[in-house]
């Protein structure tokens, strides 16, 4: 929520340099550099989109430190799961 408030932040100041497509990563990095406002709303997103997909990785290792197959099987497929999702909506 930083990053987009900062990006908000210097949007009002420049609001040209908000973003007008959809997030390039490959931009990211000059963007931020940049102090661009578009580089710190995409940081910002992205890391939102990250959050859930680290939980269920963490919650995956607990589990698996725990002995805990069954937890540790069905945390597999919800982490299975997200990626399938984030994969297709790639493409």
């Amino acid at each position: 929520m930083i990053f987009i408030g900062i990006g908000f932040a210097l949007g009002a100041v420049n609001p040209s340099g908000l973003p007008r497509a959809p997030l390039d990563l490959s931009l990211l990095g000059p963007e931020l550099v940049e102090l661009s406002p578009a580089g710190f709303l995409g940081l910002g997103v992205l890391l939102m989109i990250l959050t859930p997909v680290a939980r269920v990785l963490l919650s995956i290792l607990a589990y698996v430190h725990e002995r805990d197959r069954i937890y540790a099987a069905i945390t597999v497929l919800v982490f299975v799961t997200l990626l399938a999702g984030m994969i297709l909506g790639l493409a």
